[in-house]
């Protein structure tokens, strides 16, 4: 009812009461992946991934939970990705010190995102461009061996590799 009067928010006001009130109801399965699908089509993606997750934690014989899992999946990419953007703006500015932070927080709070190793790389080299030499160079190491058997991470490795030979061949940028 709520929906057809476009009044969404009331909509998940209403839902949000359904699920607290009659937590084990199916209805209360089916309000809660209704609230993901409203942040989800409103491009609220962590309030979408939040709600999704709690069919996971909640209802776990819910007949959609594979779907609700896939869900969190990509909308944890998604949150990822976004993150990995923020941190490597600071390498246009030539800020290579905020990125490592940035960068290392993407690395542990997804570590199943497919930015990890693009974060892991950009990190060793922000510590290269501060002049943390022989930290880059440690981690450049840990990235080739990590990545080098990945078929869709050779890019990476090759980044890696390069990077480490400028550096033990003392060459800067």
């Amino acid at each position: 009812c709520y929906y057809r009067m476009t009044d969404t928010l009331k909509m998940v006001s209403v839902f949000r009461q359904l699920v607290d009130v009659y937590p084990e109801s199916k209805e209360a399965s089916d309000a809660q992946f209704s609230i993901g699908d409203f942040y989800y089509n409103a491009q609220s993606y962590d309030s979408a991934r939040i709600a999704y997750q709690k069919i996971l934690d909640k209802y776990p014989a819910y007949a959609r939970v594979e779907e609700a899992k896939e869900l969190v999946r990509e909308l944890s990419q998604i949150t990822a990705y976004r993150e990995y953007e923020a941190g490597m703006r600071s390498f246009d500015d030539k800020d290579y010190a905020t990125p490592i932070t940035k960068l290392e927080s993407v690395v542990h709070k997804y570590p199943d995102a497919d930015v990890v190793s693009a974060s892991e790389v950009n990190i060793a080299s922000a510590y290269e461009q501060i002049g943390e030499r022989e930290r880059a160079l440690k981690l450049f190491e840990e990235i080739i061996k990590k990545y080098s058997p990945v078929s869709t991470a050779q890019t990476i490795v090759f980044f890696a590799e390069l990077h480490r030979r400028w550096i033990e061949s003392g060459r800067t940028e």
